[in-house]
C-alpha cells in the first residue's frame, strides 16, 4: 500500500515537472519592442501580382509614389454585405479580392488609418484578411 501511495505521489509529481517544462518550452520568449519604428520606406504597401498586399494604409498614403495605394471597402446591402480590397505597389503589381465572409468583414471595419493590413487573394476571392495595429507603425 505504502509502495503505491508513494509511486502516485511520485508519478504526479513529474506529470507537474513535465507540464511546467511543456509550457516553458511552448512559450516563446519574444523581445519587448519599446521604441521601436519602423520606417516609412519599409511600410508602403508591397504586392505579389494576384496574389497578396500588405500595407500600411497611412504610409502608403503619404508616400511620395502616386502609384501605390491599398484599400479595403464594405458594402452594405439589405441582405448581405460583401467586402473588397486591392492593392497596387510602386512598381505598378496589383492584387485585389473580394469576401462575404462575416469575419473577414469584421476584420476590414476595424481598419484605422495607422493599421497594417495584410490580405491574400486566391482567384479573386480573399483567402485571408489580417488587420494589424503596431506600435512600431504609428506616426
Amino acid at each position: 500500500m505504502k509502495l503505491k501511495s508513494t509511486l502516485k505521489t511520485g508519478l504526479a509529481a513529474v506529470g507537474i515537472l513535465g507540464a511546467a517544462l511543456a509550457v516553458a518550452v511552448a512559450v516563446p520568449v519574444l523581445p519587448a519592442l519599446a521604441g521601436t519604428s519602423i520606417p516609412a520606406s519599409n511600410s508602403v504597401v508591397r504586392v505579389s501580382a494576384g496574389a497578396w498586399a500588405d500595407g500600411v494604409v497611412r504610409t502608403t498614403r503619404n508616400s511620395p509614389d502616386s502609384t501605390a495605394y491599398i484599400t479595403c471597402t464594405v458594402y452594405s446591402y439589405a441582405t448581405f454585405d460583401q467586402a473588397r480590397c486591392s492593392a497596387r505597389d510602386p512598381e505598378g503589381d496589383y492584387v485585389t479580392c473580394m469576401t462575404q465572409e462575416p469575419r473577414m468583414i469584421a476584420a476590414i471595419r476595424s481598419v484605422q488609418p495607422e493599421s497594417r493590413l495584410y490580405f491574400q487573394a486566391n482567384g479573386g476571392a480573399c483567402y485571408m484578411i489580417e488587420v494589424h495595429m503596431d506600435s512600431a507603425r504609428l506616426p
